[in-house]
């Protein structure tokens, strides 16, 4: 098979290159930078520099059709939340390209938290307390009736953007306004409120068909890139049965076909998971999910091919693996020493050390180095442009 994989420039568009290339498929990248990791890669065949996707989706859409007819690519991969433009465009697209991800409707509605707050509460699921104002009217007095802190939430957003924890009911009321104005959401679109809760972070990553899951791996977030939220860069497989359970359950409301990632915070008295959000797409991690024997894109290739997925694609291993995102490692560490921790670089060389060698490095190999170089150029020159901010925000991701 020819396949084309968007959003190259990240470590999880990455793991889906190396993964389906080793599966015998030639591989090829598209993304709107020309310094995306993937392109780099030896398992990559070719590159394509499209329009970015959040500010410019039909010209996005219109370039990965064209690519699609000069490459002759029989399947399209959406890493991210980019497969929502490729599906309201797909008229543009070669009729027999296959787009290896939900229609449009589901997309809307697993990438909208105010949507699946309401799922979640319908289908008797754990999940904070949430608020969805119609105007500031509204927020006054929601704040008024909600615990301290509160988390301050757009209805779009990922890997901890477009969320804020504020403590007090001025600061939030402030936040929040601020918020509106510097994203231009619209009345109808407003941010969330939510209860903060705590509890130990976990995600549950899956494939599903029809609503029937067909493979799920959990995992737990051992560090993340900021403080207790986030992008996680140390992570490991753990078992959570229940937190399967409450997966299988949101797939069959969504009816869900495709890849997808659940974050839930796992209750250390109960053992509940409390759902987080959804995210309709690959994940952060997903490299870890594959060396432990979980090839999720090769899977995903193999349903939408031929309808099913050969058993030894989804292969667990007897010997878990933890994985590291290398880069992201560093720039916890960085925010770290620059809020006084100067032994944080000690601390995270223990986490890893503590798994015994049996760790993967979702950016790096020694096979295959200048994707590593590339991806740090790239984030390199994002920390500079956005004034120095770890976690720089492009505001059109936030919003519809």
């Amino acid at each position: 098979m020819r396949i084309l994989v968007t959003y190259g420039w990240c470590r999880t568009a990455y793991a889906v290159v190396r993964s389906l290339s080793l599966a015998g498929h030639k591989v090829f990248v598209c993304d709107c930078s020309r310094l995306a990791m993937s392109r780099f890669s030896r398992y990559a065949q070719g590159f394509d520099l499209t329009p970015d996707p959040f500010s410019r989706p039909a010209e996005f859409a219109r370039a990965v059709a064209e690519i699609a007819k000069r490459r002759e690519i029989d399947i399209v991969v959406p890493v991210h939340e980019d497969a929502l433009p490729l599906q309201v465009h797909r008229n543009l697209l070669p009729a027999q390209t296959i787009v290896a991800a939900p229609p449009a409707e589901p997309l809307r509605h697993a990438l909208d938290k105010g949507f699946m707050a309401d799922l979640v509460e319908a289908n008797g699921l754990r999940a904070p307390r949430t608020c969805q104002p119609r105007n500031l009217e509204e927020l006054d007095e929601m704040l008024a009736s909600m615990p301290l802190p509160v988390v301050i939430k757009t209805r779009r957003g990922n890997s901890g953007k477009g969320v804020i924890i504020a403590h007090t009911r001025d600061e939030a009321r402030k936040a929040y306004v601020a918020l509106v104005q510097r994203v231009s959401l619209p009345q109808d679109r407003l941010p969330l409120l939510q209860e903060f809760v705590t509890g130990r972070p976990c995600g549950a990553c899956f494939l599903a068909h029809e609503g029937k899951l067909i493979a799920c791996f959990t995992e737990e977030y051992i560090r993340c890139k900021q403080r207790g939220f986030g992008t996680s860069v140390i992570r490991a497989p753990v078992i959570l049965p229940r937190a399967v359970q409450a997966t299988e359950k949101l797939v069959g409301a969504l009816e869900w076909t495709g890849i997808g990632h659940v974050d839930y915070l796992v209750d250390p008295s109960s053992n509940e998971p409390i759902f987080l959000e959804v995210n309709p797409r690959f994940w952060g991690a997903l490299y870890m999910a594959i060396a432990n024997g979980y090839d999720f894109p090769r899977a995903l290739v193999e349903l939408v091919t031929v309808g099913n997925v050969e058993r030894s694609t989804i292969q667990p291993r007897p010997e878990p693996v933890a994985g590291v995102w290398l880069l992201g490692l560093g720039m916890s560490v960085m925010g770290d020493m620059a809020r006084g921790a100067l032994l944080a670089p000690v601390r995270a060389l223990k986490e890893i050390l503590s798994y015994h060698g049996l760790v993967v490095y979702d950016d790096f190999a020694l096979r295959d180095p200048l994707p590593f170089l590339a991806q740090t150029l790239h984030y390199g020159l994002g920390f500079f442009r956005s004034g120095f901010s770890l976690n720089p925000v492009n505001p059109n991701m936030l919003r519809d």
